[in-house]
């Protein structure tokens, strides 16, 4: 945005700060506002920051037409209120204050310290560490804090490796041979929402690795790693090979009697979105049985997990799945049921 108002002005000849001078302004005002704990400001505090930044960036305007330009030229800066500015976005906001921090050469990483368990900040950071050329120093960083219940530090360092950072692969190995030794242990298993996040994050790693470490849980691991290891293969394989994940998942549809773990597989088979015909014959089979808590993930796994969200699908399960109008007292709409429900 600030490129495109930048060769308008040009092309104007507007007076005004450099391209490179309003974004260098616009990564002061994130940071500030990031550190803070602030969303918006007023005219003459931004003012009162921008003004010492005007001899070194070079702007041929006062402080106050800088902030002007900025706020009606560039679409990331919005007046909120009369005299009241904020980023238009939050991610802006974050991206800017993890471009401020990555560009500084002598950046302290012990700035995180008091952040690394605040929210605010967790994508900041994971932003830092997919913007500076080698985030080993920040993973080996994470992993070095103590830990609570919750794994919080062990989670945020995974984040990082979803964030496909420059690593040193030793230290990958390490946060990620932790991370699964963490999923399989007994005590996650205890903690859903923890066992939950791991999972998640072990997913948004992906790659082939991921694949076969997934699978072997669906063979191997007990019931609850059984059904978040489904959901995980719709994700992982999604992305490197839908095919074999989908295999996998219909290898265990007919296998496993535990239906949470039946609803992960169709939902997985949701996400995959293969239609070969031995994964239909496995959901038609699964349909024809009559397993009430299964309906609504089949019809989202037929559909292939697009027509709409599961939600609706399963508000639109009833007892005669053929091609019938349904209507959702939720959305207040009516679907049609596509004939493809019906026995052939």
């Amino acid at each position: 945005m600030l490129d495109t108002w930048d060769s308008n002005d040009k092309d104007l000849e507007i007076t005004g700060p450099t391209y490179k001078a309003k974004e260098a302004i616009l990564r002061e005002i994130a940071h500030y506002f990031h550190s803070a704990e602030k969303t918006e400001a007023g005219r003459e505090e931004l003012e009162s920051l921008i003004k010492p930044l005007i001899p070194r960036l070079k702007c041929p305007i006062s402080a106050a037409e800088t902030l002007r330009q900025i706020e009606e030229r560039s679409g990331i800066l919005v007046a909120r209120a009369i005299d009241r500015y904020a980023f238009a976005h939050r991610t802006l906001q974050e991206y800017l204050t993890a471009v401020k921090l990555s560009g500084n050469k002598d950046f302290d990483l012990q700035f995180f310290a008091p952040y690394l368990r605040a929210e605010p900040w967790r994508e900041v950071i994971l932003l830092y560490a997919g913007l500076v050329e080698d985030a080993t120093a920040l993973l080996r960083f994470i992993l070095s804090q103590p830990d609570d219940d919750d794994l919080n530090m062990l989670i945020l360092a995974g984040q990082c490796l979803a964030e496909d950072a420059q690593l040193d692969e030793s230290a990958r190995a390490e946060a990620l041979k932790r991370l699964e030794t963490a999923f399989r242990s007994p005590e996650a298993a205890r903690n859903p929402l923890t066992f939950r996040r791991l999972g998640e994050t072990l997913a948004a790693i992906g790659g082939s690795d991921m694949l076969a470490f997934f699978a072997d849980l669906l063979d191997k691991g007990e019931p609850a790693q059984r059904a978040v290891a489904a959901n995980a293969l719709g994700q992982v394989g999604k992305t490197s090979d839908p095919a074999a994940a989908a295999e996998r998942l219909i290898a265990h549809l007919s296998l496993d009697n535990k239906v949470k773990t039946s609803r992960a597989i169709c939902l997985a088979l949701a996400e995959l979105g293969v239609k070969e015909e031995r994964v239909l014959t496995a959901l038609k089979q699964v349909r024809r049985e009559g397993n009430e808590a299964l309906r609504g993930p089949v019809l989202w796994a037929l559909r292939g997990g697009s027509w709409c969200n599961y939600r609706l699908s399963a508000r639109c399960a009833c007892r005669d799945w053929g091609s019938t109008w349904y209507r959702s007292s939720d959305i207040g709409f009516r679907v049609l049921v596509s004939p493809i429900f019906s026995e052939s």
